[in-house]
């Protein structure tokens, strides 16, 4: 786990405020689309999400990091450098996979 992709969301995100007021938690949807977003800035071509297992609740700002196989397509997303409130650094959010690009598009079949 690297500390380049270190990241959170912010309590100034949209989906936060209705999720659920008082008490708010990061939509699974949005962790995924940092799940896309990082995958892009990769250079990991894929056409979706397969599969994902959410295992902890993430509060907005806390850490978290985004592990992607490029050749596997198979993610984690693990809680990173902490405030005391946090998860134990490492400590695994989700995992899933991607499908591939060429996969999406059933390019390579035939």
């Amino acid at each position: 786990m690297s500390d380049a992709n270190n990241m959170a969301v912010p309590f100034s995100h949209p989906a936060i405020a209705g999720h659920f007021p008082g008490n708010p938690i990061v939509p699974g949807a949005v962790l995924l689309s940092y799940v896309v977003a990082e995958a892009a800035a990769s250079g990991v071509a894929i056409g979706g999400v397969k599969r994902c297992k959410f295992l902890r609740l993430v509060k907005p700002e806390q850490r978290f990091c985004i592990d992607i196989d490029a050749t596997s397509g198979k993610f984690s997303i693990v809680a990173g450098d902490q405030a005391a409130d946090g998860l134990p650094q490492g400590e695994i959010i989700a995992r899933g996979s991607l499908l591939m690009a060429a996969a999406a598009t059933g390019a390579g079949s035939g």
